[in-house]
């Protein structure tokens, strides 16, 4: 299963580590796990996965996909399109890097890549805290594969990739300042390079390439990386996450996985970021002084030349760096990062007179940073000096007066808020995950676990009252037998909604309190209050409904039938009235007409239906029926879910297939879905085939021969896709059921596919 996904995944992992940034696999797979023990148990995000033998009529399906996309020639058809735009020795260096890239990517054995193990883990870094400043940093990640015999051979051949890309950078940039650096650690072999080493005051960016024994590791930064070295190497000083008392209490009510494993930790990814806001506001007041730096810019040739500086600074050569800088100040003399960082050599090579009289030019020319100067090691050899203090105190007092120029709003309840929304993530403690597949069908079973004291937050009654819950037997109540989907979902608390986000607004102070005040004196002015004209007799709870021609059904929970009656024909009336005076004053416009015709059926008393100008086809059918409010796409299937719910109408129980794929509610849920896919290739060939036909007819509207002719190219390429979607043909459909015992919600998912021998008798009808 893994081997030909990794084979797929080739390009793209090249291009991700080409970009030094990563993005997280489309699916994985999973059954021993094993790598978890190499996770410490700090991350907020766990994916693992192995082989899995069942899993592999997947792999061959999309491996079908994959080769039909390349079968179109999509790819040529870019790449010579791309040399009508660009001249003839920029599309040599193309096709160099095309070919060095494939060169390079062959160098590793995917197939034997991750062929047992895989496993993702990401954590943020604690922030770093330097007197009055704060830097979050990227995160930590490690991609970690475990596969057979070809660990040397996949070691070597990232490593060459990561090679290549710096070397490309390098040249690009014109200097070798990006190096990769060797190195061991506990018995593994480590190749990395900081692509941020060189841009002063930044934070690494390392990406590295790791083998230990069979176990290669790709990894953004290093504190991960080398926790995840030492747990392989059985260091029992480090808590790995498999031993979590939280990560096992996640898993413990769950099926076994046996394709996937996930476990997402919502309070160890929001508790940096809390540490944030707590250092932002306990820094808040009137006399806070942001770093500010004027009359300075990031471009131009003495930016370059400082920048050949810092590399001399991370060469340790002050002497040189101090050299290139005063270079850089005769080309700017009055730019106040150049003064500073003549200051700042000129304090590295022992010359303080003159570093104290540079900075007092620095600071004099716009670098107000007094946070910045106060941490900066570079300029311990001033401290001590008075003139030091007095031109801090002159940068503190500019940086003041710009903070306060710069922020009218009102930090305390800024912060305030801020954290009464951060209450909204904190409500979950955790999501865990397990995938499983039996014969041609996958199966996910999740539980998102609130912490203890959720329905002490404020916003916990939105969803945690006795209408989040629908009843087990009002599950099928609309749903007849011609069903193809459906989604029942129960309501949440609007009222109880409406009322968070007012107590927001009025959590923030002043401000706040006038912003809702604004919104209410709007609603006066319009004659229209919201909590009694929409409030009052909404309650959102529903049925949905589809069916095999198309059509649908939506049946909603009110709570006042005839107000929402009132209010829903007030809405069409207003909309059919605007739309009537938009056509009068522009005739072009008339095809917006909404006609209204009242409904002539015994069971529909009240309904109407709404047309769209002289379209023979109705908009949609709606009126209020068993108290519910009830639209539809027509008169017929609105009628035939209204008797299935009086028994008069076969129900969705005598639906052989919906009843053998769909889950089922055993009792009362949150929600419910089953959706039909097996059309799903056909849907995206006509997705297609209007985007080709809508980008086809966009070169007559341009015209501008050049991007005429590229626009036509695109059509064409887009319209090359539509035999790749109709070889997406193996799915059937997709069901969930979801169910909330007040602390956990707990959701089932199974996706259906069509199994080989099927697939095989439809291709040949």
């Amino acid at each position: 299963m893994m081997k030909k996904r990794l084979s797929g995944l080739s390009a793209t992992l090249f291009g991700c580590m080409m970009c030094a940034s990563f993005v997280l696999p489309a699916q994985v797979s999973a059954a021993e796990f094993s790598l978890v023990r190499a996770v410490p148990d700090d991350v907020f995000l766990v994916i693992a996965n192995t082989h899995n033998p069942e899993h592999e009529f997947l792999d061959e399906y999309w491996g079908e996909v994959k080769d039909a996309f390349m079968a179109t020639g999509v790819c040529d058809d870019a790449m010579a399109m791309l040399g009508t735009l660009i001249d003839k020795d920029q599309m040599e260096n193309v096709n160099r890097l095309k070919d060095k890239a494939q060169k390079l990517i062959d160098g590793v054995n995917w197939d034997d890549l991750g062929s047992r193990d895989f496993v993702f883990a990401e954590r943020f870094a604690s922030p770093d805290i330097r007197g009055s400043n704060i830097n979050m940093g990227p995160p930590d990640m490690v991609f970690m594969f475990r596969g057979g015999e070809a660990a040397d051979q996949n070691y070597a051949g990232l490593v060459a990739i990561l090679n290549g890309m710096v070397e490309e950078i390098n040249t690009a940039t014109k200097s070798d300042h990006l190096q990769i650096e060797q190195s061991e650690y506990k018995g593994a072999k480590i190749a990395g390079c900081n692509f941020t080493r060189t841009v002063h005051g930044a934070p690494p960016l390392t990406l590295a390439i790791t083998q230990h024994d069979d176990v290669i590791i790709i990894s953004l930064n290093e504190d991960l990386r080398n926790q995840s070295i030492a747990l392989l190497a059985g260091d029992k000083s480090i808590n790995c996450i498999a031993d979590n008392a939280r990560f096992k209490a996640g898993f413990s009510e769950l099926p076994a996985a046996e394709d996937e494993l996930v476990f997402f930790d919502m309070q160890a990814m929001l508790k940096p970021i809390q540490r944030t806001i707590d250092f932002v506001a306990n820094q808040g007041g009137s006399n806070r002084a942001n770093d500010h730096i004027i009359n300075s810019v990031r471009t131009g040739e003495a930016y370059q030349v400082c920048q050949k500086a810092w590399e001399a600074y991370e060469q340790k050569d002050y002497k040189k760096g101090l050299e290139l800088a005063q270079q850089a100040k005769t080309m700017s003399p009055e730019d106040s990062r150049v003064l500073y960082a003549v200051a700042c050599f000129e304090a590295l090579n022992g010359n303080k007179d003159a570093a104290i009289d540079s900075l007092d030019s620095a600071v004099k020319g716009g670098f107000y940073a007094p946070h910045h100067m106060a941490s900066d090691p570079d300029l311990d050899s001033l401290r001590d000096m008075a003139k030091f203090q007095e031109i801090v105190g002159h940068a503190t007092m500019k940086a003041t007066e710009l903070t306060k120029e710069a922020s009218d709003i009102d930090e305390a309840g800024t912060i305030r808020l801020v954290n009464r929304l951060m209450n909204l993530p904190g409500m979950i403690d955790y999501i865990a995950t397990t995938i499983h597949t039996e014969g041609h069908s996958v199966h996910s079973d999740s539980r998102l676990a609130l912490v203890e004291n959720a329905k002490d937050m404020p916003f916990y009654p939105v969803f945690g009252g006795e209408i989040s819950k629908t009843s087990k037997a009002d599950f099928d109540k609309y749903l007849p037998q011609e069903t193809v989907s459906y989604e029942v979902t129960s309501a949440i608390d609007l009222n109880a909604f409406y009322k968070f986000v007012e107590d927001s607004f009025k959590t923030y102070g002043e401000q706040g309190e006038m912003a809702w005040g604004k919104w209410e004196g709007f609603q006066e002015s319009v004659s229209f209050n919201f909590k009694k004209e929409v409030l009052s007799w909404f309650e959102g709870g529903s049925a949905n409904v589809m069916f095999e021609d198309g059509g649908w059904v939506s049946v909603m929970s009110v709570k006042d039938a005839d107000l929402a009656q009132k209010q829903v024909s007030r809405f069409v009336e207003f909309m059919s009235t605007q739309m009537g005076e938009m056509a009068q004053q522009n005739p072009m416009m008339g095809m917006l007409a909404m006609r209204r015709v009242p409904v002539e059926h015994d069971e529909l008393k009240g309904f109407e239906t709404l047309y769209m100008a002289m379209q023979p086809m109705p908009m949609a059918v709606w009126g209020v029926a068993d108290g519910k409010l009830v639209a539809g796409s027509s008169i017929d299937a609105i009628a035939m879910c209204l008797d299935t719910a009086k028994g008069k109408h076969p129900g969705i129980d005598k639906n052989e297939r919906v009843m053998a794929e769909a889950l089922i509610p055993e009792k009362d849920f949150f929600s419910a879905t089953l959706k039909d896919q097996r059309n799903m290739g056909k849907e995206l060939q006509a997705m297609i085939g209007m985007a080709s036909f809508v980008s086809g007819m966009m070169p007559m509207v341009i015209p501008d021969p050049e991007p005429r002719a590229i626009i036509g190219k695109i059509a064409g390429m887009i319209a090359k896709l539509s035999p790749v979607a109709g070889k997406i043909d193996f799915f059937k459909s997709t069901s969930t059921c979801t169910t909330f015992d007040g602390q956990n919600f707990w959701t089932k998912q199974v996706t259906h596919y069509v199994s080989p021998e099927e697939r095989k008798m439809a291709s040949t009808n």
